[in-house]
């Protein structure tokens, strides 16, 4: 169970999508201030319309996640990612840089992830040669579509919905904070998106996850900016427990999402040096008998 969890874990996938309607609206344009405070249901639905008029924006994901097993091991991951979008045509450019601690070594193990995605094609970093590779266009496809769902920001928004019940509307100087705070079974559906939306595991890997674990708590603040309903940044905690053959072992991790400059994202264009001298991407299955011998 122990490789299961770290497998399923410390997936972090190289994607961020958003999806787009087609209208003129500025999303940077400041929404008329109103004589009272809207209701929770009116931020988020006027948060959605801004969101989606965006052609360009970036993200800043920064994770901590630490497992520990009883007193005996401990391990923290931490990554931070950076994501250029632009919508329309679709192109995105990013970068993940991975610290892996171990309370059983004195050494850290980093390593740095980069990536070109297009609808034309896709060119990815490999971590084992530092060379550039060339995804096949019939992949790069399969890569948009699986992606679609998985980080745009509005995502964000549909999900505190679900759970409209348990919101809680803070007002502050520049943003309106949009909070979850809980534990127990009845948070155990938003733990497992937040897992999914992070990119840290895909729908059924974050079902198994979750239901291995009891939740011992998840706070999850959005905060919209007041001017321009634009979703600015995202902040997450949770804590997961279990007990695997007697031994306790717990999960916190710690999501910190920024979203910025909304339509003024510079257009994705990839190098010419990495497009010419690019090698043939290829995928290495390992048996699984062999790697168990």
């Amino acid at each position: 169970m122990k490789e299961t969890l770290t497998r399923l874990f410390l997936l972090l996938s190289l994607c961020l999508l958003i999806s787009c309607d087609s209208n003129h609206t500025d999303p940077q344009t400041s929404i008329p201030e109103q004589d009272q405070t809207p209701t929770i249901n009116e931020i988020i639905q006027r948060s959605e319309a801004q969101i989606k008029d965006a052609d360009t924006f970036t993200l800043q994901l920064n994770m901590t996640q630490t497992i520990s097993e009883g007193n005996f091991s401990e391990e923290t991951v931490k990554s931070n990612t950076r994501t250029y979008y632009n919508v329309s045509p679709l192109a995105y450019h990013q970068t993940v840089d991975t610290e892996t601690n171990t309370s059983k070594s004195s050494d850290s193990i980093q390593t740095r992830g980069e990536q070109y995605v297009t609808e034309d094609g896709a060119f990815m970093l490999s971590h084992s040669s530092d060379e550039w590779m060339e995804v096949p266009l019939e992949l790069t496809q399969d890569v948009i579509a699986f992606q679609n769902v998985q980080l745009e920001p509005i995502r964000y928004l549909e999900i505190i919905k679900e759970h409209a019940e348990d919101i809680q509307l803070i007002e502050e100087d520049t943003h309106y904070k949009l909070e979850i705070d809980g534990e127990g079974p009845k948070l155990r559906d938003l733990v497992m998106q937040l897992y999914h939306i992070s990119n840290l595991a895909n729908e059924q890997q974050s079902f198994e996850i979750v239901n291995q674990m009891n939740i011992e708590l998840i706070d999850y603040d959005i905060y919209i900016n007041k001017e321009t309903y634009l979703l600015d940044r995202v902040s997450s905690e949770i804590d997961l427990l279990t007990n695997y053959e007697g031994e306790q072992v717990q999960i916190n991790l710690n999501l910190e999402t920024e979203m910025m400059d909304y339509n003024s994202t510079d257009t994705i264009e990839i190098p010419e040096e990495i497009i010419h001298n690019a090698k043939e991407y290829k995928i290495n299955i390992i048996n699984s008998d062999e790697t168990n011998s």
